[in-house]
């Protein structure tokens, strides 16, 4: 598995690469779809070697629509390992690592929402950003998750909704208010019923727009609650 991992030492990472992430069935149904992603070791003499959570080998055929490396981690950026020469690569029951000279370690660990790219020092054991559904702990991914998405999207539509009903309604009313005095000025005599048509209409206008902005607004409250409730998407932090 790691029988030419010895040819790293002392070699340089150049840069950090994956190809995109592509959807890989639920493995586990309470973190929904998985993704997964090819991990690509470039060094300083342009070798490649594709990293997995037990392997690391050299990349054999070409692989094309490769992109930098996102992480899904604040701490650390690409920065902080491109440029950076490897000191050892170890094979245990966490799966394989590769040691920098500055003490940082690189592995590529897989989750129940798919395997990532992940940094961590050398004085703590990885602490996995996935955890059990029973935590408080967000789920990240490198595509968002698609309950996250759907959600975003309603409170899209409910701002909309709050806005445009009673606009459209107050549109009417204004309309409606111009044909009564309109017809109350073209009327040689005052007269009521006249004007009831145009007055009716202002009413039941205003009424209709802010009952559905009314409803709108109770939608957007509870988007907004559960879109709070899923992790946003990983961001690109390659330098």
């Amino acid at each position: 598995m790691l029988e030419k991992s010895h040819q790293l030492k002392g070699k340089r990472l150049k840069r950090l690469l994956h190809t995109s992430a592509e959807p890989a069935g639920v493995w586990v149904e309470e973190f929904g779809e998985a993704f997964t992603i090819r991990l690509i070791l470039e060094l300083e003499d342009s070798s490649r070697y594709e990293l997995s959570e037990y392997l690391l080998e050299p990349l054999s055929t070409p692989i094309e629509g490769l992109i930098a490396a996102e992480l899904i981690q604040n701490e650390y950026s690409l920065s902080d390992l491109e440029g950076q020469r490897i000191a050892k690569v170890t094979d245990d029951d966490d799966g394989v690592s590769i040691h920098f000279d500055n003490d940082l370690q690189l592995s590529c660990p897989g989750e129940p929402g798919g395997n990532f790219p992940w940094i961590n020092d050398g004085n703590d054991l990885m602490s996995t950003p996935y955890t059990t559904p029973q935590t408080s702990a967000e789920v990240p991914s490198l595509t968002g998750d698609p309950r996250r998405k759907f959600w975003l999207k309603v409170v899209w539509a409910s701002l909309a909704g709050v806005f445009i009903p009673p606009l459209l309604g107050l549109g009417i009313t204004i309309l409606s208010m111009r044909s009564a005095f309109k017809t109350l000025a073209d009327a040689d005599e005052a007269d009521p019923t006249s004007l009831a048509s145009d007055i009716s209409n202002s009413l039941d206008s205003m009424i209709i727009g802010g009952a559905l902005s009314t409803l709108a607004l109770l939608l957007l409250v509870v988007a907004l609650f559960r879109l709070r409730s899923f992790p946003k998407a990983a961001k690109n932090t390659a330098s």
